[in-house]
């Protein structure tokens, strides 16, 4: 009768071993696999204490520890390849250890990693007598059995060497050189078996050296605890499965790398299947000092699930995502106290975060429930920011879901209802104190900012802060049709300056007027029937803002900034048009406009001077001068530098006390408690002026560009 046959060949390229580290070894796991079968098959319930397994690596070069592994040799002292199971290694998948978790394919491993494969193995035949197989397992189309007779049996007894030598180019490179690292994904693959100290004696033979590896396994390992795991799946069925964990020296580490701390080994069959790296689920590295977590998983449901390699389980998505969640969530309960100590670090980094981007004010009032709902691997900033704004995301459709309900029910409200409309409006209320105060915090870093550049009063750094100044406030040579509201910081100098309709910085005047004049006024704002300026009903106001190096005392009477503005007013009065840089038109009738304009400069003794004969009164605060000019008419403020920055702090700082930000007193000193990031940009400050100032250089623009930059940088990347 026709019987089938095996096309061994074919078999063998077929079957799915990436090369890689793990797959390398493959074969000797195997070969330690089938020996830990054979002792438990003579030695029964006396394994652990009779059993032994002997791994030998030949190395390249036998004198030097690291050199390039060609191959290993395991040695048992099991029941051996008697007739039974020579029959069974004879017949590719055979399901003779089908109960053991065995797929009957591990030796084809052997021949795909390695060429030259033999075995020599001493049994007890059926006539109770000692009996010996060797031979050579050869990759061929027929006779892959190659028998060495008139071998002498083992006088030790039963027992089986496999020795596995001449690595396939593709596995050999893959394979770990390092006797550390050989040790340890040993003791990874078998974690399991030691763990549950069932194990016999296994030694590690490489060179000189000889490793216990049960001991060096207990010498690792400062703790161990069993737990059961039930998981619901989502079919309704209830898998139990068993986690062994272990508290250990990190020097357990399966790792090559050394990047990763705690692993997950969830194994069938008491070996170890996938080795998963849960530093970034459980939110933890180190333990104490030096210790990492080892789960070790097994039971029923895995290893009837496990692939003919070894190598992975037969779940779909949703199942390994029910199964990793209940295991998460045991791991977690382990480590509790260690976890413990991670949500304390959370809490002080969410808050942090509020405190740098206060539009999530709100989870002050759910800091507990947020801070426990956060994945266990969001312990950076930026990863609790991502999660801070797919709360709030959430959080406003809920509470709009809210409202929806409480329009529907019109006039019929009742007491749940009108609860969520209470809940409703103090969430949107708290929304926008926080957006609020974010925007408030935005102004805060800008006037830490300006506050730094004041110190700089001295040496070659004045005309870089001129510049400097007039960038924080409003980029150069550009206007406002290129310009968005989040691009300037106007509200320095004037708060109304926020409501014009069109302005111009630092660019000649016949670039948007149809005067051919190249004076190029700082900044030139224009108001079409304004209502910050309200001097006049439905007038028009043009503002213009004039710098001045800071302490600058060599002004005379034709070269002093009243007299500039005043030039500049004249020529905007003979000019018909204005366009922006896109060429719109614009008409503020600028023949008959009102002209605020702002100086702002250090009023030193030259100044004075070279102002005489205009009609110009000190402030309240002796920090400034305002004067009402005519021929042409115009309002011009002089505005110190010190006066500049006290007005902002002032104005600004009545916010803070309000929204509880900070705690600051209007009438003293701004606090200097910026956040990191800001004061990152300050130290730029520092160091870029420090630099122009040791060079000498007058590029003052690249200076203030850079330290404007980083400022800017800090508002756009959490």
């Amino acid at each position: 009768m026709p019987t089938l046959t095996t096309d061994l060949i074919g078999r063998v390229r077929r079957l799915s071993l990436k090369p890689s580290a793990t797959s390398a070894l493959m074969p000797l796991f195997e070969a330690v696999s089938n020996g830990l079968h054979a002792i438990d098959d003579l030695h029964r319930d006396k394994a652990r204490e009779h059993g032994r397994i002997i791994i030998e690596v030949f190395r390249a070069n036998p004198k030097k520890p690291a050199s390039d592994i060609v191959g290993f040799a395991v040695t048992d002292n099991g029941i051996g390849l008697n007739d039974e199971n020579y029959a069974s290694f004879l017949k590719p998948d055979s399901q003779h250890k089908f109960q053991r978790g065995g797929k009957g394919v591990g030796r084809l491993g052997w021949l795909k990693v390695f060429r030259d494969i033999r075995v020599d193995s001493t049994y007890i035949d059926k006539d109770e007598k000692v009996a010996i197989r060797s031979f050579d397992f050869v990759l061929r189309e027929d006779e892959q059995v190659l028998l060495h007779p008139n071998v002498v049996p083992s006088p030790t007894g039963p027992g089986t060497r496999v020795s596995l030598k001449t690595f396939d180019s593709a596995y050999g490179s893959k394979c770990p050189v390092d006797p550390a690292t050989l040790r340890q994904k040993i003791i990874g693959h078998f974690m399991q078996l030691l763990a549950a100290e069932l194990a016999p004696a296994i030694t590690l033979s490489d060179g000189a050296e000889t490793t216990d590896i049960k001991q060096a396994f207990k010498d690792l390992v400062k703790n161990t605890a069993e737990q059961s795991v039930s998981v619901s799946l989502s079919d309704g069925v209830n898998v139990n499965l068993s986690i062994r964990h272990i508290r250990a020296s990190k020097a357990i580490r399966p790792d090559t790398n050394k990047k990763a701390y705690n692993w997950l080994f969830l194994a069938a069959n008491d070996r170890a299947v996938e080795e998963n790296v849960i530093d970034d689920a459980i939110g933890l590295k180190a333990l104490d000092g030096d210790d990492v977590y080892i789960g070790c998983v097994s039971g029923e449901h895995l290893d009837a699930h496990v692939n003919q390699e070894r190598t992975g389980f037969s779940f779909d998505a949703a199942e390994n995502r029910e199964i990793r969640r209940a295991l998460q969530a045991s791991v977690m309960g382990y480590l509790d106290s260690y976890v413990g100590r991670l949500k304390e670090r959370k809490r002080r980094l969410v808050q942090q975060v509020i405190e740098e981007y206060p539009q999530f004010l709100y989870l002050q009032g759910e800091m507990e429930n947020f801070v426990s709902k956060l994945a266990p691997g969001a312990t950076s900033r930026e990863a609790v920011f991502v999660e801070m704004c797919r709360h709030r995301f959430r959080r406003n459709n809920q509470e709009h879901h809210k409202i929806e309900e409480v329009v529907k029910a019109g006039t019929k409200l009742t007491d749940e209802l009108k609860k969520k409309a209470e809940d409703y409006r103090k969430f949107v209320q708290d929304q926008q104190r926080g957006v609020l105060a974010e925007y408030v915090l935005m102004r805060k870093s800008v006037i830490d900012i300006l506050d730094r550049y004041a110190e700089y009063q001295d040496g070659t750094t004045k005309h870089h802060l001129e510049e400097a100044v007039h960038k924080l406030i409003v980029p150069m040579r550009t206007d406002s049709a290129a310009l968005d509201i989040g691009d300037h910081n106007l509200w320095l100098i004037d708060d109304r300056l926020a409501f014009f309709a069109h302005f111009a910085s630092d660019r000649p005047l016949k670039a948007y007027t149809d005067n051919p004049s190249l004076d190029r006024p700082d900044i030139a704002f224009f108001y079409d029937t304004c209502f910050a300026w309200r001097e006049q009903e439905a007038a028009n106001t043009v503002v213009l803002v004039e710098f001045k190096r800071p302490s600058r005392d060599n002004y005379d009477g034709e070269d002093n900034p009243v007299k500039q503005v005043m030039g500049y007013i004249k020529k905007f009065k003979t000019s018909t048009s204005l366009k922006d840089t896109k060429g719109r038109q614009l008409s503020p009738n600028l023949k008959n406009a009102a002209f605020h304009c702002y100086v702002i400069a250090d009023i030193t003794d030259s100044l004075r001077e070279a102002i005489e004969g205009y009609r110009f009164h000190e402030t309240p605060d002796g920090q400034g001068l305002i004067g009402y000019l005519n021929n042409p008419d115009a309002v011009v403020e002089i505005i110190s530098y010190p006066k500049l920055l006290a007005d902002a702090k002032m104005r600004n700082s009545i916010f803070f006390q309000k929204l509880g930000i900070t705690n600051i007193d209007p009438s003293s000193d701004y606090p200097k408690d910026t956040s990191s990031s800001i004061k990152d940009v300050l130290d730029e400050v520092d160091a870029e002026f420090a630099m122009h100032e040791a060079a000498d250089s007058t590029n003052a623009e690249e200076a203030s560009s850079i330290v404007f930059a980083e400022y800017a940088a800090t508002f756009e990347k959490p």
